[in-house]
């Protein structure tokens, strides 16, 4: 079965935690324990046996493998390294044309809507996305009214909007909830930027992180279309824009390709935030003024 990113994201929560709690010990602990595992200086020697003891079967396997196995290897380790910046590239592509993540997509969905988007299949990808959050809308509603119940009025409300085509009506609301459940998740404001970037780039620093984990809240950190000043667009024409949207200048915005944008984009905020895997990092302190 192939994992979702949603999955993959537990998985790697569970890891860390775990990792988290094995090395949560007191240091008289850890200084009783690194005595016990340093050798004295004249067993060194010995100490130094027993570790190559330990890597010569490795270096015995990684030396009969063939030259096809070694470039194999050498391919996917490369593959590994690379995938923080390709996620990266990929979400990026996705918001710069109004669309954020869902839990559900596959890695391979996710890089070919990218890949859409990017080869001028812009229509295709479109399409793809609206069937696919108009898919997911129950459960999307259900979980986000019990993620947030004190939501759940103007959130039914919103998704009635949808469901019954009033796009004018449904998409300023979705927007105003992503930045609402953003605020909750992590007191700061979703919209809010600092030299023209999401102020949410100064509390997470996806462009350097090599942890996959983290690479999943770039958009959040980037300037895109959504967050955009209005000086900065140049045109409104298929772009959605919260500035212009919530100031009436943008009068044509009430489509249904931008009311699933803002579908998206309130689902990706209420998951990724309170995903498992980032929560302690999203917690952590606001930025300062």
């Amino acid at each position: 079965m192939t994992e979702t990113v949603g999955e993959y994201l537990e998985r790697l929560g569970r890891a860390a935690r775990a990792a988290g709690s094995a090395l949560v010990v007191p240091t008289e602990e850890v200084g009783a324990q690194a005595r016990h595992m340093l050798p004295p200086l004249d067993g060194f020697l010995e100490f130094q046996k027993l570790m190559a003891e330990i890597a010569r079967p490795i270096a015995e396997a990684v030396s009969a493998l063939s030259e096809e196995q070694l470039n194999a290897l050498v391919h996917w380790r490369e593959a590994w390294e690379s995938l923080p910046q390709r996620l990266r590239d990929a979400l990026s592509v996705l918001a710069g044309n109004g669309w954020y993540l869902d839990k559900t997509f596959s890695f391979r969905a996710l890089f070919e809507l990218a890949e859409g988007f990017a080869s001028s299949r812009t229509a295709e990808a479109n399409s793809s996305l609206c069937d696919h959050y108009e898919a997911r809308l129950d459960s999307l509603e259900g979980r986000l009214c019990t993620q947030f119940p004190e939501r759940s009025g103007i959130v039914r409300s919103a998704l009635g909007a949808h469901r019954s085509e009033q796009y004018a009506l449904s998409v300023p609301v979705l927007l105003a909830q992503a930045d609402g459940i953003c605020s909750q998740l992590t007191q700061e404001q979703l919209f809010r930027k600092r030299d023209g970037r999401p102020r949410l780039a100064d509390r997470f620093k996806t462009e350097e992180s090599v942890d996959a984990r983290f690479c999943w809240l770039h958009p959040l950190t980037i300037a895109v279309p959504v967050v955009a000043n209005t000086g900065d667009l140049d045109t409104l024409e298929g772009v959605l824009n919260r500035h212009a949207i919530l100031h009436g200048l943008d009068v044509a915005y009430g489509s249904r390709l931008n009311s699933c944008r803002a579908i998206s984009l309130v689902a990706y905020v209420s998951w990724i935030l309170d995903s498992k895997a980032v929560k302690s990092d999203v917690t952590a302190s606001p930025t300062p003024n």
